[in-house]
């Protein structure tokens, strides 16, 4: 991503997951009601319907086949992709050419990211997702207590 719509799109990614838990809860008190809450368990079920058609209808990245030397798969993937377009990609050039450019990019491993050159991010990163679980699930723990001690409210849904 280019760095003139990084911070838009950064801020659009981390958005989405508060506005997902409004909308979730505002279902929920919707849904819960009038159908019983074993109803949101059907709906918690409609992501995984997702995970089996998106696997078979959204492409394998050419680079990631490429990266693991499955060449052929990756010059159909190309292929695929660029019959979707509107106007023909330049060509690649020869596999030879694409197999030393894969060769070249570093391979990854699971380590890198406590490696000296991730650890400060990792650890950044590791702090704010900790930090909105603590607050997510501390509140939706203890919201209820805090209504009903402090506040003396009842539950009439009931």
């Amino acid at each position: 991503m280019r760095a003139h719509g990084r911070g838009r799109f950064v801020l659009l990614y981390e958005i989405v997951f508060p506005i997902g838990l409004l909308a979730s809860n505002a279902l929920g008190a919707w849904i819960v009601p009038r159908f019983g809450w074993e109803a949101m368990y059907f709906i918690g079920g409609i992501p995984l319907v997702l995970f089996f058609l998106l696997k078979t209808l959204v492409p394998e990245s050419p680079r990631w086949l490429g990266e693991r030397g499955r060449m052929r798969e990756a010059g159909d993937a190309l292929a695929a992709f660029e019959k979707s377009v509107k106007g023909p990609l330049p060509p690649l050039g020869n596999i030879a050419e694409f197999e030393e450019m894969a060769s070249r990019h570093p391979k990854r491993r699971r380590l890198d990211l406590i490696g000296p050159a991730y650890l400060k991010r990792t650890i950044a990163v590791a702090l704010l997702w900790m930090t909105c679980g603590v607050i997510q699930y501390g509140l939706s723990t203890w919201l209820p207590t805090i209504y009903k001690t402090m506040y003396h409210a009842r539950c009439n849904w009931r």
